[in-house]
């Protein structure tokens, strides 16, 4: 093959190269939407008095443990 073919295949080979990134990109699906939050419902009585006696707990636990 001569130099002009040579660079005649590798400039079509170039063109068919981003060709096909360009279809490829174009094709991509568009990202999906972010989930809706899901609202957590709200603490019970109980469950707020055990979460803040918890909460205790681990301050009396690092306050000995500092010690």
């Amino acid at each position: 093959m001569t130099a002009a073919a040579l660079l005649a295949r590798a400039v079509a080979q170039i063109a068919a190269g981003l060709t096909l990134i360009a279809v490829g990109l174009a094709s991509r699906p568009a990202p999906a939407s972010e989930p809706e939050p899901r609202w957590m419902r709200p603490a019970t009585p109980a469950e707020e008095r055990e979460w803040q006696r918890q909460q205790l707990i681990d301050l009396i636990d690092e306050a000995r443990s500092r010690r």
